[in-house]
């Protein structure tokens, strides 16, 4: 229940980078609650190599966050970091010779590792979960995007600043529970997937036996609700106009395409899925135009302010490699060095490049991590498609819904910074969770306990013989 409730609450209230305190506590406590309880829970996670890689990273990376809060001394801090304005800023203030960490912003980078913690937990939550319980939790996240695309088609319906959750430069677009509409546009795409997914697991558990049966009427409510799930989704793609999510629906829809085109008898959901793009397009055309229109003057916009900020991050990772800033301290190194031509209305705090941002606050070390992640995945993917091949399993559709949104994310953190919400890092969590190895049922510490008891049992009975 818990865990569940950190999922759920983690979706709908961790929606802006660096969020309100009261929300963001709420998701935290969950967070810290769910990670006692699972290192309590008698329900040990499968002993994989896959599983114990992934925790190593993780614990690599956390080492190196540690390692960048320790302080050194002054001679040493001098020729490590690359912050020639900290150095001359402590010695203007008489404060050169005193130890300093290398991080930058010692209490942001304390901050991000808190913030952390809920997709940690919602990992840990996962790995011992059996395939009907990680199906629950992801039935938990596609009624949370749900929840969100309603919200967002009601804020762009309203025509004014109301239903908003935040303040945002985006009062215009969908935004749902989010502050950006760029992550509303990703937890749309999520959803149009997952939703795909939902639909293919009911026809594979609810099979028509022949095509002379007649088809029940739950399944054609679950064809009307999947055509309905699809055009509210891609409405409200359109309303969030997010290009990078734009540019993202077509291969979405084509996995998505081809979840339903293993369905059963899919001629009725082909035909349906026709209907409901001619409505979207009718609906579309004819009571909100400007919406295509706003979404295409996006892509013809040429004051894009990453293109401005993009040259000088790199610049700073120059500066600070090969150990960088230090986790988290982007907005105060940036500050120091940002152009006064890029210089408006709108704070940057972020460099809209999760990959830039680490290599300017981690270095060298956070680059590997990246690498390491990266084929760590790959070799994730591997291994469920070959496990299920060698067992002679099918391959579930949750596990391509889960591949595509990772993808999504992954893609999307180029031009942007999805996972630095807590809403979109623990759905990442919750879906390379669910691609880890299954716990056996009788994986547990107790009866791991009394088998080793037996044994013992066992071992003095002959010694006494």
């Amino acid at each position: 229940m818990v865990g569940a409730g950190l999922v759920a609450f983690g979706c709908l209230l961790g929606g802006q980078a660096d969020g309100p305190a009261l929300r963001e506590s709420v998701v935290l406590l969950l967070g810290l609650w769910t990670i006692i309880f699972a290192l309590r829970s008698s329900i040990l996670p499968r002993e994989s190599q896959i599983t114990r890689n992934l925790f190593r990273l993780i614990g690599a990376a956390l080492l190196v966050i540690a390692l960048s809060l320790l302080p050194l001394p002054y001679s040493l801090w001098t020729s490590l970091t690359g912050s020639q304005f900290a150095q001359s800023t402590l010695e203007a203030a008489g404060m050169a010779g005193t130890w300093r960490p290398l991080s930058m912003d010692w209490y942001a980078t304390l901050g991000t590792v808190i913030y952390l913690m809920p997709p940690v937990a919602v990992l840990m939550l996962m790995i011992r979960l059996q395939d009907d319980d990680r199906k629950l939790v992801l039935g938990i996240v596609t009624a949370a995007a749900l929840i969100s695309i309603i919200l967002g088609l009601m804020q762009v319906a309203s025509g004014a600043d109301t239903f908003y959750l935040y303040v945002t430069a985006h009062d215009e677009n969908s935004t749902g529970v989010f502050a950006n509409r760029n992550h509303q546009a990703d937890l749309t795409l999520i959803f149009m997937v997952f939703a795909c997914a939902w639909f293919r697991d009911y026809f594979d558990n609810h099979r028509v036996k022949s095509s002379k049966d007649r088809i029940p009427v739950e399944t054609w409510l679950a064809i009307i609700a999947i055509a309905v799930a699809l055009i509210m989704a891609s409405l409200n793609l359109v309303a969030a106009a997010s290009r990078t999510g734009l540019v993202m629906a077509a291969p979405v829809a084509l996995v998505s395409l081809g979840l339903l085109a293993k369905v059963r008898r899919g001629g009725a959901v082909f035909f349906l899925a026709v209907l409901a793009g001619l409505a979207i397009l009718f609906l579309l055309s004819t009571l909100r135009p400007d919406l295509f229109v706003d979404a295409y003057a996006r892509f013809d916009a040429d004051d894009d302010t990453r293109l401005q900020i993009w040259p000088t991050v790199v610049e700073l990772v120059r500066q600070y490699f090969p150990l960088g800033s230090g986790l988290g301290s982007f907005v105060p190194v940036f500050a120091n060095a940002q152009p006064l031509s890029t210089v408006n209305e709108r704070f940057v705090n972020h460099a809209h490049n999760d990959y830039l941002e680490i290599a300017l606050e981690l270095g060298l070390p956070g680059i590997a991590l990246m690498v390491l992640f990266f084929a760590w995945f790959a070799w994730a993917v591997y291994s469920y498609y070959s496990g299920r091949k060698d067992s002679g399993q099918p391959v579930s559709p949750f596990a391509v819904a889960s591949i595509t949104g990772i993808f999504v994310l992954l893609f999307h953190s180029a031009p942007d910074y999805s996972l630095r919400t807590t809403s979109l890092a623990v759905i990442f969590a919750v879906m390379i969770g669910y691609l880890l190895p299954v716990p056996r049922r009788m994986e547990t510490l107790f009866l791991r306990l009394k088998a080793v008891r037996r044994a013992n049992v066992r071992r003095k009975r002959k010694s006494l013989m």
